[in-house]
C-alpha cells in the first residue's frame, strides 16, 4: 500500500494541508485546472475499466448495490434529522452516501485480486442505477 499512488496522493494532500505549505500560484493554477477535469476523467475511467470485464455474483452485487444506493442514504437521512443541519449540508451528506461505488475501489480490487468480479458488478450496477436513483433522492430531498 505504501507504493500505491492513490494512498500516496491522499497522504501527501493531508500533510501539505496540516503543515500549511503555501503552494506557488502557477502550481496552484495547474492543480485547479487539473481538478476541473475530474468528472470527465472519472467517467472515461469507468468506461475503460468496465469494458470487457467478467461480471459474477450478480445477485450478491445487486444486494450490495442496494445497500449503497438505498440503505446508506436512508441511514444518513435518519441520522441527520437528529442534528439541526442546514438543508444544503443535510442534502449533500445524504447524496454523498448514495453515490455509486468509486472506480478506485475497482482498481484496488484488481490490484490486490480481491473479489474482482463482484466489485466490478457492484460498480456497474451502482453506476448505471445512479441515473435513476440519484434523481429520486434529489426529489425526496426537495432539490
Amino acid at each position: 500500500l505504501a507504493r500505491n499512488p492513490l494512498i500516496i496522493s491522499i497522504v501527501a494532500g493531508i500533510l501539505i494541508s496540516l503543515v500549511g505549505v503555501d503552494i506557488p500560484s502557477p502550481a496552484s493554477t495547474f492543480l485547479h485546472m487539473l481538478g476541473g477535469t475530474t468528472s470527465a476523467v472519472a467517467v472515461f475511467m469507468l468506461g475503460a475499466f468496465l469494458y470487457g470485464k467478467k461480471y459474477a455474483n450478480l445477485p450478491e452485487a445487486f444486494g450490495l448495490s442496494l445497500l449503497r444506493i438505498i440503505f446508506l442514504p436512508t441511514l444518513a437521512l435518519a441520522t441527520l434529522t437528529l442534528f439541526n443541519l442546514p438543508t444544503m449540508e443535510h442534502s449533500m451528506l445524504v447524496l454523498m452516501h448514495g453515490m455509486p461505488v468509486a472506480v478506485s475501489l475497482s482498481v484496488l480490487s484488481e490490484r490486490y485480486d480481491f473479489y474482482k468480479e463482484t466489485i466490478a458488478s457492484v460498480t456497474l450496477i451502482s453506476s448505471l442505477g445512479a441515473i435513476v436513483y440519484l434523481n429520486i433522492w434529489l426529489f425526496i430531498l426537495g432539490i
